[in-house]
């Protein structure tokens, strides 16, 4: 389809949705739901276009999509075939923002709601202290959980908890182990 009718067509389909459409001067379908999305390609090569890139994706691919903007582009002549599942954040109980991502945190790493809070504080620089105080509970407990963190993270120290958070939350992009993928990261307590 050409561009005017690919505009005329997503104009029309979000109306009456909860789909919010977003900058379309990369694609007409740029939009954000409030979900969490699981897609696994299972037949076709489309393209997923996000805002500041776009990645070509093969059959057996997976997508985590968070709220994002983004929009879909099918460029062979093989229909793109995916499976989807899509979890809205009104239904799971909440349409915050650490909410959501404590949510998929546990998801992703099988982590308690509680380590899911304990993870994202500590994503955002707070102390232990004031991580036992917020949650009315001993440094001893706080560091008792870390401990746990750590091994479902597959990591071996509070640092790289925070890093493998902000991953998750598409904050940080992969980089190598050097210390550049490290700088700004501290223990605390």
């Amino acid at each position: 389809m050409d561009r005017e009718t690919l505009e005329t067509y997503y104009e029309t389909a979000f109306i009456g949705t909860t789909i919010k459409r977003g900058d379309t001067r990369r694609h007409p379908g740029m939009h954000r739901t409030a979900t969490i999305d699981y897609i696994v390609v299972l037949a076709g090569e489309p393209t997923l276009i996000l805002s500041y890139e776009e990645v070509a994706l093969r059959p057996f691919d997976t997508v985590v999509q968070r709220g994002t903007e983004h929009g879909w582009s099918n460029r062979c002549d093989q229909p793109a075939v995916l499976a989807v599942v899509s979890i809205d954040l009104a239904v799971a109980g909440t349409t915050q923002l650490d909410e959501r991502h404590a949510l998929e945190l546990a998801a992703l790493y099988g982590l308690t709601p509680s380590e899911s809070r304990i993870a994202l504080s500590l994503a955002g620089g707070a102390r232990l202290s004031k991580i036992a105080a917020d949650r009315d509970v001993s440094i001893n407990t706080v560091r008792t959980q870390i401990a746990r963190l750590r091994s479902k993270f597959g990591v071996t120290s509070q640092t790289e908890i925070v890093r493998a958070v902000l991953m998750a939350m598409g904050s940080v992009t992969n980089r190598s182990n050097d210390s550049a993928g490290t700088s700004g990261l501290n223990s605390y307590d």
